[in-house]
């Protein structure tokens, strides 16, 4: 496996498609093409044999840390895509890569001309949409701390029907 927050010289990442679907609509609704980004020559993409499930494998730019790990949640509960890099008391966080078995017994295989050795660095823009949601997690936890009760799960703004889990 790949523990992301303990690579050198900078931490890896992965952003975990488990509903392609979804996600390419989720991310659609904050201004980022994922077909887009599939297709880049050097994109390092992987997929467990689950039906609508991909990775894509990351760098972080020099200078940035490990990022928390962030869940986006169908209304129904069910993962749709997962922002992987660290926990959230800083340990890794580890990805399966080919050729390893999936727990459902599927193999886990490359696709595309991207290479693991030569991760490319994750854009900007992908980066700020997870360092967004980290965000957003933070302020929640932080009005939360003055509650008296439990808060239920939020809804991210804008993006009726997802769920945001820390």
């Amino acid at each position: 496996g790949l523990a992301h927050a303990y690579c050198s010289p900078s931490p890896t990442c992965a952003i975990d498609v488990d509903n392609y679907p979804l996600a390419l609509r989720w991310l659609s609704s904050v201004g980022f093409d994922l077909k887009a980004e599939l297709f880049r020559p050097e994109a390092v993409v992987l997929t467990s044999g689950k039906r609508y499930s991909i990775k894509l494998l990351f760098r972080l730019p020099a200078g940035v840390g490990p990022q928390l790990t962030r869940q986006i949640m169908s209304s129904e509960n069910k993962m749709i895509i997962e922002f992987r890099c660290a926990s959230r008391l800083g340990h890794t966080v580890q990805d399966l890569i080919p050729p390893s078995i999936h727990p459902s017994g599927s193999s886990y295989r490359w696709l595309g001309s991207g290479c693991p050795q030569r991760l490319p660095t994750i854009s900007d823009d992908l980066l700020a949409i997870w360092q967004k949601l980290i965000q957003k997690d933070e302020e929640a936890q932080s009005s939360r701390s003055s509650e008296t009760r439990p808060a239920s799960p939020r809804e991210i703004p804008g993006n009726a029907g997802f769920l945001l889990r820390g």
